[in-house]
């Protein structure tokens, strides 16, 4: 089997609201993500989905009419060329999901199984004030959740500071 194309697909929509992340410079007005359809020789199709464009030409030199069972060296092959276009991780994702589709077994097995059951958490990425936080981990943990992942990054550390201390009087260890 080898692989004989790559199409990308970028869908892009508009949020209602600025999002103003911890780990970019400038608010978030919209949401794009990059679908990859990598097809083989033998009919089927791989699918994977990622947040971040990457140079999908050069990608595609590393993976035309290779075996998408390779995948160990495909992503020794992304990790060296990912510094330099950018991160090419739906390309993965769609090996994963040709190797499942011909063995019949879903991702998740394919990477060592599954837990039947997961503690989820909550996790943050605006930038907010130390009542909004408390808000929200406050409502967070009404609805069920007994952790959270706070993120920071102000330019001052002690207004990160202030932001925990906040969160953590309110709900405590929760």
């Amino acid at each position: 089997m080898n692989i004989t194309g790559i199409d990308i697909r970028v869908l892009e929509y508009p949020l209602e609201q600025p999002f103003v992340s911890t780990w970019q410079p400038m608010p978030t007005v919209s949401h794009r993500v990059h679908i990859a359809f990598i097809h083989t020789d033998e009919g089927i199709t791989g699918v994977g989905a990622g947040g971040v464009a990457a140079r999908w030409d050069v990608a595609r030199l590393f993976l035309l009419g290779q075996d998408p069972f390779a995948i160990e060296q495909h992503v020794q092959n992304m990790r060296s060329f990912a510094f330099f276009i950018g991160r090419p991780w739906a390309l993965e994702v769609a090996l994963w999901d040709i190797i499942g589709k011909v063995t019949g077994q879903p991702i998740y097995k394919l990477l060592g199984g599954g837990q039947q059951r997961l503690k989820a958490y909550a996790s943050t990425g605006e930038l907010r004030s130390p009542e909004q936080r408390v808000e929200d981990a406050q409502r967070l943990r009404d609805e069920g959740f007994r952790a959270l992942k706070l993120r920071f990054h102000r330019a001052n550390p002690r207004d990160d500071l202030r932001v925990l201390e906040a969160v953590r009087k309110a709900v405590g260890d929760s």
